[in-house]
C-alpha cells in the first residue's frame, strides 16, 4: 500500500527510492536524535485544545 499523506509517505518513498539499506540508515540516525526528547516515561505530546463558551441572552 502507498500512502499519499504523513510521515509514512515519506519513509515509503526512501525505502522505493534508496532502498532497505538506506531506510534502517534513517532509523537509527532518527532513533539515535530522539533519545534527546526522552524522559523517564517516554516521550511525552503536548496537545493544544481551544474552548470557547457561549450564551445567548435575551432578545
Amino acid at each position: 500500500m502507498v500512502w499519499s499523506h504523513s510521515g509514512r509517505h515519506d519513509l515509503e518513498t526512501i525505502r522505493d527510492t534508496a532502498g532497505l539499506p538506506a531506510l534502517a540508515r534513517f532509523k537509527a540516525e532518527a532513533g539515535a536524535r530522539m533519545q534527546a526528547y526522552r524522559q523517564a516515561d517516554g516521550y511525552h505530546q503536548s496537545l493544544v485544545a481551544l474552548l470557547n463558551v457561549g450564551r445567548k441572552g435575551p432578545a
